[in-house]
């Protein structure tokens, strides 16, 4: 609530600005206002929703995954069963993919291959702190695979507590950022685009 009442504060003080200068309708600085209620809106539903994170709701999860238009409907399926059996936080996860790949299984990252594969974008790197702990065998290729790529990637969201990043704002930037920097940051860009993923679930 503090939170809301400091945005509208300084919102109406830039609107009296923007006023001033005739730089802004009535029905821009409406919008304006509904997007900064929105962003508020989007941290106070967070607990929320992850609260009624459940498989319960499976079809809004498969909507959100059709959405992209990346998967066949067999691909989908194999994705959420095999979220179901790794993921603690499958909605997360599911958000993580939409922002990392949009759910194409074969992209890679901009900076190479090695520094990320598949839907959750796994890097070498975390693909071989996964073999290591779990003596497994994987390879770089087998992370174009769905179910490969879903549950090291889930693995490698929820190892970060082993590294003492705990909550679930702190390993989704630890996610993206690594351990080491998510650490030194409360939040981040790529922590807010999850979150906007995740008002899908708000329904």
């Amino acid at each position: 609530m503090k939170k809301l009442i400091f945005l509208n504060t300084i919102f109406l003080i830039l609107c009296f600005i923007m006023f001033l200068i005739g730089s802004i309708t009535k029905e821009e600085a409406k919008q304006v206002q509904e997007i900064n209620i929105q962003e508020v809106n989007t941290q106070e539903e967070y607990s929320q929703i992850l609260e009624e994170e459940s498989f319960e709701n499976r079809d809004l999860m498969e909507s959100f995954v059709r959405r992209f238009h990346k998967l066949s409907k067999q691909e989908i399926k194999i994705l959420l069963d095999t979220l179901e059996n790794n993921a603690k936080e499958p909605i997360i996860m599911l958000s993580i993919y939409s922002v990392e790949s949009k759910f194409d299984k074969e992209a890679n990252s901009y900076l190479g291959a090695k520094y990320g594969r598949g839907i959750g974008q796994v890097s070498e790197i975390a693909l071989a702190d996964y073999n290591r702990v779990n003596k497994t065998e994987y390879t770089p290729d087998d992370l174009y695979d769905i179910a490969t790529n879903v549950i090291v990637s889930c693995w490698v969201y929820d190892y970060n507590e082993n590294y003492g990043i705990y909550g679930t704002e702190k390993k989704i930037i630890a996610y993206n950022e690594g351990h080491v920097y998510a650490k030194k940051k409360e939040t981040s860009n790529y922590l807010d685009k999850v979150n906007k993923k995740m008002l899908y679930f708000n329904k």
